[in-house]
């Protein structure tokens, strides 16, 4: 295994297109090392990777999809472009890793896609897309406000956010913020223990 996960990592080296598909292969390997090694190599070949994995994405087995979303989470916009792209195939699996993938990048146009798997009609992409957003810290907190606002769907979830900024700043924007099309008693959102119904905390002040 240990001579299969350095072959991985040499062939990352080499610019030549022929590897990417034989990278692609060792991604449903049994062996973690071999598999992340992959990865690696296939993130530093750059946007020639995208077409070979959309096409393996779409007739690849749980293991090699995981890693394939995990390279897509690694390479930039065109990754996350991809990864909302599979947010519309129908194997709820495969959007469940989607969403892990979003969870995984740092980047601001991951939450659009995120927040509207709040919507998705499978109970688990929901849960896994609220584990994703709350990665992506107090970034989140206003466009999910907003999503909320004008969303007329139950997107009931908790939220983890750390610090007092983040609740004073989720306060602030809920009290500006009509609910008119959010349920009596909605419970929108729970930060730091701190339920908010209706765009009202349930303390009367943040210390």
């Amino acid at each position: 295994k240990d001579i299969k996960a350095n072959i991985a990592t040499g062939l990352g080296q080499t610019k030549e297109f022929k590897t990417v598909a034989i990278l692609i292969k060792l991604l449903n390997d049994d062996s973690w090392n071999v598999c992340q090694n992959s990865v690696n190599s296939l993130v530093q070949k750059g946007d020639q990777v995208i077409e070979p994995l959309v096409d393996a994405l779409k007739t690849a087995n749980y293991n090699a999809a995981f890693w394939i979303t995990k390279v897509f989470s690694r390479i930039g916009t065109k990754g996350i472009d991809v990864l909302k792209m599979f947010l519309k195939f129908k194997n709820p699996n495969v959007r469940i890793l989607v969403c892990e993938a979003l969870g995984d990048t740092n980047l601001e146009e991951a939450i659009k896609p995120l927040l509207q798997c709040l919507k998705d009609e499978h109970w688990a992409v929901r849960q896994n897309a609220v584990e994703a957003l709350s990665k992506h810290g107090s970034k989140v907190v206003e466009p999910l406000i907003f999503f909320a606002c004008t969303e007329k769907s139950d997107i009931s979830g908790l939220i983890p956010f750390s610090g007092k900024s983040g609740i004073r700043r989720l306060l602030r924007l809920s009290s500006s913020c009509s609910m008119k099309n959010a349920k009596p008693g909605f419970l929108l959102l729970n930060i730091s223990g701190i339920p908010v119904l209706n765009g009202q905390s349930s303390r009367s002040s943040v210390p």
